[in-house]
């Protein structure tokens, strides 16, 4: 109905699940491995292993938590997809970044999307920890050092193998990126950081371009690391 408070809100929703549709976006629970539903086979593979650690909860509840990660990177996601065409376009404004509403809107879920990513990485670096001996302490478990001192025994292992080129060549610079979104800056900043520099001298602006390359890269990453595949609600 018109007339309900959260109409506007439902109809910006569809155009997202649009969104997710036509970039084949999907959250874990929507696929299928092996012919297996997600929460079958994810607890298939976790009990043929006996953990080296306790699990912080049931198998059924880790497999929740990556599944409402992805849900919210599915989500973040579709709102970019969506929001991309209107945002500023500096190639066609010969490199002058005037920021609007879509614009800001954009980079403020790109922020999102960046935190949400890293959060599912670190839970799969968590869960490797639990099952395979790294000699790490728990204030250095990340998945970096989980990768980086697996067990040697099984580091020809296609799958080990499959994982540290994902790393080396994605996830490595992404997750980097994210931390100077939390620690340092978000994407906005670096974006009106140019905005700034372009109403100043031409020394300035020549210092803002490798702050650009910089946020490109990150939007780039972000897509890269994004799930791709059919939709559901």
């Amino acid at each position: 109905m018109t007339n309900s408070p959260l109409y506007h809100f439902e109809e910006f929703n569809e155009q997202i699940y649009a969104a997710q549709a036509a970039e084949g976006l999907q959250n874990i629970s929507t696929v299928q491995f092996e012919g297996k539903t997600s929460v079958e086979f994810f607890s298939a593979v976790l009990r043929k292993k006996k953990s080296l650690f306790p699990l912080p909860y049931s198998d059924f509840k880790i497999h929740d938590e990556l599944d409402f990660i992805t849900k919210d990177i599915k989500y973040f996601t579709g709102v970019l997809y969506f929001l991309k065409p209107y945002i500023v376009d500096t190639s066609r404004t010969h490199g002058m970044y005037r920021q609007n509403l879509a614009d800001h809107r954009y980079l403020t879920y790109a922020s999102s999307c960046v935190q949400a990513i890293y959060n599912y990485w670190d839970r799969i670096g968590d869960l490797l920890h639990l099952y395979f001996q790294t000699g790490l302490r728990l204030d250095k478990v990340y998945l970096g050092m989980v990768i980086n001192n697996f067990p040697v025994a099984y580091k020809q292992e296609p799958e080990y193998i499959a994982l540290k080129e994902l790393y080396d060549n994605n996830l490595n610079e992404f997750l980097n990126e994210r931390n100077q979104v939390v620690h340092y800056y978000q994407l906005e900043t670096l974006y009106n950081a140019i905005r700034e520099a372009s109403t100043s001298s031409m020394r300035a602006i020549s210092r803002s371009v490798s702050a650009f390359v910089y946020v490109r890269s990150a939007e780039n990453s972000l897509v890269r690391s994004s799930p791709r595949i059919t939709s559901t609600k």
